[in-house]
């Protein structure tokens, strides 16, 4: 079910809410979404064009005559999450129509361009400031995320090695991976809406998608930083895990090597057989004596080629 639209208007160039539609205003049109329904087109050719938009709810860019369509998928980059939130944007020349699952984001979005009073605003300039919301705080959360792997960091090469940091680093790489998909594919929209095919935007607009191109462009690149800050930590994470088993591998060796040649004396000594040393009254006190020069001689070799 299609929900209430919320009206505003641009009047002079700034924005302000509307309970109708006034004659020559530029109209700000926001609904609710609800996925695997469209709203119903003023005519067939409409519907059918609208059946075509919804049924779709990849991040995308498609133009006709006189309107462009624009579905972004909107995420919070704080906050992972596998489920999409596609917002559609219908832009016209005196028209930009929000289809959104969560209308009332979009509404306090309005109320924060009508707060701050705005000048000069086109349908393309509303969207340019709502694209230019959705990004508003990113650096500081991929900053957060860069001192969690600092932190990481800082405990592995302090060989401060905890089980649980192979599981936290994976995790923040897919976040990160999530993030600059988000990023990427908003590159190529605004890529795209530079083109400017339709028309609709004025030179002081494209300014404004460009401006937002080289931002976004700066955090997928710090994106892709991190990506491979967290990779390298991984690495160093991987490199200490093998250095503390080849330590423990050492200390295995040293003790077999130790114990081995006391094994033998013990099998031969324990076989059912009759020696000859066995009738020599000292015998057992020089067996014993050889297995201690075998202990300690070994120990002391391995500590003077510093094996432990």
């Amino acid at each position: 079910m299609w929900g209430e639209i919320m009206l505003y208007e641009i009047v002079g160039g700034k924005l302000q809410k509307a309970d109708f539609m006034t004659e020559n205003a530029l109209v700000v049109e926001v609904l609710p979404y609800t996925p695997g329904e469209s709203p119903v087109g003023d005519d067939d050719e409409k519907g059918s064009l609208f059946e075509s938009i919804f049924s779709k709810a990849y991040s995308r860019y498609e133009t006709y005559e006189s309107l462009d369509i624009v579905c972004i998928n909107q995420i919070f980059i704080e906050k992972y999450k596998e489920r999409r939130d596609p917002v559609y944007i219908l832009v016209e020349k005196k028209k930009i129509t929000f289809y959104s699952t969560d209308p009332d984001n979009i509404d306090t979005f309005m109320c924060r361009m009508i707060d701050e009073h705005i000048s000069k605003l086109t349908t393309g300039d509303v969207l340019y400031y709502y694209m230019f919301r959705m990004i508003h705080g990113d650096l500081l959360h991929l900053e957060d995320m860069e001192r969690q792997l600092t932190k990481i960091e800082t405990h592995v090469t302090a060989d401060e090695i905890e089980s649980s940091f192979s599981k936290q680093i994976l995790k923040i790489k897919k976040h990160l991976l999530w993030i600059g998909m988000y990023y990427e594919q908003f590159l190529n929209l605004l890529a795209d809406l530079s083109n400017n095919m339709s028309g609709l935007y004025n030179k002081s607009t494209l300014k404004k998608f460009k401006m937002l191109d080289s931002k976004i462009d700066r955090l997928y690149s710090k994106t892709k930083n991190l990506l491979n800050y967290a990779t390298e930590i991984r690495s160093t994470y991987q490199a200490e895990v093998d250095l503390q088993l080849n330590k423990t591998m050492k200390t295995l060796t040293v003790i077999t090597v130790i114990v081995s040649p006391l094994t033998l004396i013990v099998g031969w000594y324990g076989m059912n057989l009759q020696m000859p040393e066995f009738s020599f009254a000292y015998s057992y006190p020089i067996l014993i004596a050889v297995c201690v020069t075998i202990v300690v001689g070994s120990i002391v070799y391995f500590k003077k080629n510093k094996w432990f």
